[in-house]
């Protein structure tokens, strides 16, 4: 077997299955691709934050509620006492705020944030938490939100 024969053998070998799609690129295009991409991250990091929401919650109404299968006892339309019960049955107004995470990144010198409006919408405490871990106070400036493919201002 010539040297060029050995080569077209070693091709042939390495080729996918008959029906099988082709590597979308190179596994050295792909090493370089993956560089590129951890270099930019790093160069941005810094600018990425963390933003933590609470929004205070006003008292709900008694928050036990049950279902008995199939309409509970006596059949279907008939009061499932459980629920009778408890909610006849004077109960302090539990009153538990709802959290939430988001992420952003700072734009300019000055530390204003782009994220996502619902990331920020009726929060009453907003925190950001910076790549290095230090925590900051912030407001929401709300800012209209751009007419969508289906919208028009």
């Amino acid at each position: 077997m010539t040297t060029g024969t050995r080569a077209r053998a070693a091709r042939s070998a390495r080729r996918a299955p008959a029906g099988a799609a082709a590597p979308l690129m190179s596994k050295a295009a792909a090493v370089a691709m993956q560089n590129i991409f951890i270099d930019v991250a790093d160069k941005v990091k810094p600018s990425v934050v963390n933003i933590s929401t609470t929004k205070k919650a006003e008292p709900g109404q008694n928050q036990f509620h049950f279902e008995m299968p199939f309409g509970g006892p006596g059949g279907e339309g008939k009061e499932n006492p459980f629920e009778k019960f408890f909610r006849e049955m004077p109960m302090p107004m539990l009153r538990q705020d709802e959290t939430s995470l988001g992420s952003g990144f700072i734009i300019d010198a000055d530390g204003h944030i782009l994220t996502n409006a619902h990331v920020v919408e009726g929060a009453d405490v907003i925190t950001v938490t910076l790549s290095n871990e230090k925590k900051y106070d912030a407001a929401a400036s709300p800012q209209p939100h751009p007419p969508g493919p289906d919208k028009t201002r």
